[in-house]
């Protein structure tokens, strides 16, 4: 019987020496062999996330967030990189009802974006996950009328 820990350890060595093939290889077979384990498959995210393939990314932060509710951020910005501003959005406004964040606080924000001041905003971001999270939504609001106009 195969021992899908020895594939992630694997992986997580292919890793950190960057063999990503190889690392990409192995968590596959980790999760192929216990589909259930989440850090197999945040093994894979990582792979996906440190070569910039974000489109095999998204399936995987989509199975993740069942594990783990703050990997909602994650997909939102994988929606970002990928031009999907809507799904983004739809992430994002979700993320601000379970945080209740107020229409103010959003609106003072968009202000602040349109005014080009966005470096005070991601300055914030890394502090908590509610300017992370309000920042996001922000610019997948500014992307989303941008991709209209």
């Amino acid at each position: 019987m195969e021992n899908p820990e020895f594939y992630y350890q694997l992986g997580t060595n292919y890793l950190a020496l960057k063999k990503y093939a190889e690392a990409e290889q192995n968590f596959q077979k980790a999760v192929v062999l216990e589909p259930k384990q989440r850090w197999y498959w945040n093994g894979l995210y990582d792979v996906y996330y440190q070569t910039r393939v974000f489109d095999k990314a998204i399936p995987i932060v989509e199975k993740l967030v069942v594990f783990d509710i703050n990997m909602k951020e994650d997909l939102a910005s994988l929606y970002m990189n990928t031009n999907q501003f809507e799904k983004a959005k739809k992430v994002l406004d979700l993320e601000i009802e379970n945080h209740s964040l107020t229409k103010e606080n959003l609106e003072i924000a968009s202000e602040r974006f349109k005014l080009g001041q966005s470096n005070a905003i991601e300055m914030r971001q890394a502090e908590t996950s509610y300017s992370n999270s309000l920042y996001r939504y922000v610019q997948a609001q500014f992307n989303t009328r941008s991709a209209v106009s």
